[in-house]
């Protein structure tokens, strides 16, 4: 395809999913319908499903929009920070802050992301992907996580694992979201944690022995 193609295509999708927000927020996103997308936005039924195969999709591709628009500031803030597990924390609480508004469309995009599993395509269309990779290769680099294991299939894992912390959250009231992407972060770093990174022994301060009686 060529750029001018896919630019057309792009501008596509954007003009469909800005129609369907709009949609979902005047209406709701359960009452709003593929056929009143397809008016709102003025094409025929068919090329709106040329595009996006249900509503879910819809909401996947507008949130990665979304996401992605803000990621040049996100990694120049973050990449001013000192080591790979403030990055990335700081990565995941930005991701919080930005849900918590957007918080009725958790549950469609998780639906069309964990749909893709069958398809081993769960994390196409993530821009995420390419920050988490960057953000392992120099953390391998300064030897603060392990090598042994390719960047990209890395942040793979990283992103599952913030998957499944927003859907943990998404399905228990009460749960923060900023402290399961937290613990995530954690759990990871503490998985691939590079062997040279991980505190001795001697590194550890001594332990006094508790005084005997006499």
């Amino acid at each position: 395809m060529s750029d001018r193609a896919l630019r057309k295509q792009q501008q596509t999708r954007d003009h469909l999913a800005q129609a369907a927000i709009g949609l979902f927020d005047q209406n709701g996103y359960a009452a709003t319908t593929m056929d009143q997308i397809s008016t709102a936005a003025d094409v025929a039924r068919g090329t709106l499903y040329n595009h996006f195969a249900d509503k879910d999709a819809i909401v996947a591709y507008w949130v990665d929009t979304q996401l992605a628009q803000g990621i040049p500031q996100l990694l120049h803030h973050v990449m001013t920070l000192s080591s790979f597990e403030e990055r990335v924390t700081g990565v995941f609480e930005a991701s919080a802050q930005w849900w918590q508004g957007h918080w009725v469309y958790i549950a469609p995009y998780l639906r069309h992301r964990f749909q893709q599993v069958q398809s081993n395509d769960a994390a196409s269309g993530s821009d995420m992907l390419a920050v988490y990779e960057r953000l392992i290769a120099d953390a391998q680099d300064a030897q603060e996580i392990t090598a042994t294991t390719p960047a990209p299939q890395l942040a793979r894992y990283l992103h599952f694992l913030y998957l499944g912390a927003v859907m943990h959250a998404l399905g228990n009231a009460g749960v923060s979201l900023s402290h399961e992407l937290k613990q995530a972060a954690a759990f990871f770093l503490a998985g691939c944690r590079a062997p040279s990174a991980i505190p001795t022994h001697a590194d550890q301060p001594a332990r006094r022995r508790p005084k005997t009686k006499a």
